[in-house]
């Protein structure tokens, strides 16, 4: 099986031994970088490497792939990922957190900006890793390989093992398997584990056109949409300003002003001003893990407020814990509904809109939701007593960690670079 030979007879068997060289790349960590011509196309290839921390990536292999991306650019290339990895490295603690958040602005900026990007998963994409596969224009997955946003240990101790039994290989792969995900989305390719396979894909890739269309966002925004069936949540309705929580109430008054026009569905938050001068507030509120609808309600208010006409500034709340691990959520590919949401606001601020997209912690947060709002945003700060977690305490059980709140403060991410400032509260001083 190719997924199981060491990495560097990988990349002879797919590329071709000496068809690929190194790049000099000034940064140094796990991920191996190459220049590689397939078929005739050159490209470059990130590959992770499992048997070095799990394939995980810190800082130093996402600066790596940062350079491997800016040469991409440079040079006019594909970016290839080849991928097993059990996401970011968690033990480097918050650092991680800002690792991920300045990985994936460059990605998205890349992407906006036309980089074509493709990814194959051989065994494992999760966590941060699962959110670059989803940003690629296409994916290819043998059937044994599986891809989420949270692992199935983590899916069995948030949902229970009647939901997902994680020592049950045939139950995890029909739930986030590669046949599951081909069968969910036409951007993910099954093939055979096998390089001959792999080179193939990749080769009819590169020999397509580059997408030619303007409107992919929304192209995307819609088919998640009708993935979702009967979950999707209804527009925003309008809701007295009383009815929010205490502290969103308070933000939003403080923002926004009392006669805002306040809308909500579920968790997400919409409050518009009815004088000039001041933001728009939307928000992901209440506390509970983001689920696939949220993320895309929230996404599809972004992208709305991009063609109307409205003060150049958005103020994002974000009181979400973490990710969801629902099942429900990682069968549509939640993967994605946080890559587009990423994409989204990164799309407000930086398409030309001339719009700035502030994202505020006002609560307890990590994970993939705040990776994906923190990616595209202008600026990110926190309330003084909010908290950012590498991972939620749930998540951190699941792998055999303790959850350290003494380093989730802001005074730790300002320290990290994975917040820019303390949001400026003049009711608290």
């Amino acid at each position: 099986m190719f997924a199981k030979l060491p990495l560097h007879e990988q990349l002879d068997a797919w590329l071709g031994a000496g068809a690929h060289m190194p790049l000099d790349i000034d940064a140094t960590g796990d991920v191996v970088v190459h220049g590689a011509v397939v078929t005739g196309h050159p490209c470059i290839v990130v590959a992770t490497d499992y048997s070095k921390q799990y394939g995980s990536i810190g800082a130093d292999e996402a600066e790596q792939i940062t350079e491997a991306l800016d040469v991409a650019v440079e040079r006019g290339v594909p970016l290839v990922f080849l991928l097993n990895s059990g996401g970011m490295r968690v033990t480097e603690g918050m650092a991680t957190i800002d690792a991920l958040r300045r990985l994936l602005r460059n990605v998205l900026d890349a992407k906006l900006a036309g980089q074509r990007m493709f990814a194959v998963i051989t065994r494992n994409a999760f966590g941060g890793t699962s959110a670059l596969a989803s940003l690629c224009e296409r994916r290819a997955m043998n059937a044994g390989a599986v891809l989420a946003m949270s692992g199935p240990k983590l899916i069995q101790h948030i949902a229970g093992r009647d939901a997902l039994d994680a020592s049950d290989a045939d139950a995890v792969r029909a739930l986030i398997g590669g046949e599951a995900r081909a069968a969910m989305t036409a951007s993910t390719q099954l093939c055979e584990d096998t390089a001959g396979d792999y080179h193939d894909v990749l080769s009819d890739w590169l020999d397509e056109p580059a997408p030619d269309s303007d409107d992919f966002i929304y192209d995307w925004a819609e088919e998640l949409h009708e993935r979702l069936g009967d979950r999707a949540l209804r527009a925003p309705a309008p809701v007295p300003l009383a009815s929010l929580e205490p502290e969103t109430m308070r933000l939003v008054r403080h923002l926004v002003g009392d006669d805002a026009d306040v809308k909500r569905t579920g968790p997400v938050l919409f409050a518009r001003p009815r004088k000039a001068g001041r933001p728009v507030v939307v928000g992901l509120i209440g506390g509970a893990d983001t689920t696939a609808p949220a993320a895309l309600a929230l996404a599809a208010l972004l992208l709305r407020i991009v063609n109307t006409p409205e003060p150049l500034r958005i103020v994002v709340l974000l009181d979400s814990e973490s990710h969801s691990a629902d099942p429900a959520d990682e069968r549509v590919v939640l993967s994605e509904y946080l890559a587009l949401l990423a994409l989204a606001t990164r799309y407000v601020h930086d398409e030309g809109h001339n719009i700035e997209v502030e994202v505020v912690v006002t609560g307890v947060t990590g994970g993939g939701i705040f990776a994906a709002l923190a990616g595209g945003a202008t600026q990110v700060e926190m309330l003084r007593d909010a908290r950012l977690q590498v991972l939620s305490p749930e998540a951190l059980a699941a792998i055999g960690k303790a959850a350290e709140p003494d380093t989730d403060t802001l005074w730790d991410a300002l320290d990290a670079g994975a917040v820019d400032a303390e949001f400026p509260d003049p009711l608290r001083g």
